[in-house]
């Protein structure tokens, strides 16, 4: 399996496009799967959750609303840190 083959700009894009599209064969996506299992459990796990994440656009939505909450949460954590240093 070659990167070379894939549609993209950088290997990541490539990488992305094998795990997340219907554009490419299943048997390339389990070769991909079997490649990881067997040495790196975490890998297939992260293969597995992009695959799920990044394949519709509604997830993709979702994540994207996840993570601006997440961020929202982060800058009034580090927004309170600051302020407790600047009044104490």
């Amino acid at each position: 399996m070659k990167l070379d083959d894939i549609e993209g700009d950088s290997d990541i894009e490539k990488f992305i496009a094998l795990v997340c599209l219907d554009d490419y064969s299943n048997e390339r996506k389990a070769r991909l799967y079997d490649m990881f299992s067997t040495n790196n459990p975490l890998a297939t796990n992260r293969i597995y959750e992009m695959k799920k994440n990044y394949s519709d656009a509604r997830n993709i939505l979702k994540l994207i609303e996840n993570h601006e909450q997440k961020v929202q949460w982060q800058l009034k954590r580090i927004y309170r840190c600051r302020n407790e240093i600047v009044h104490s």
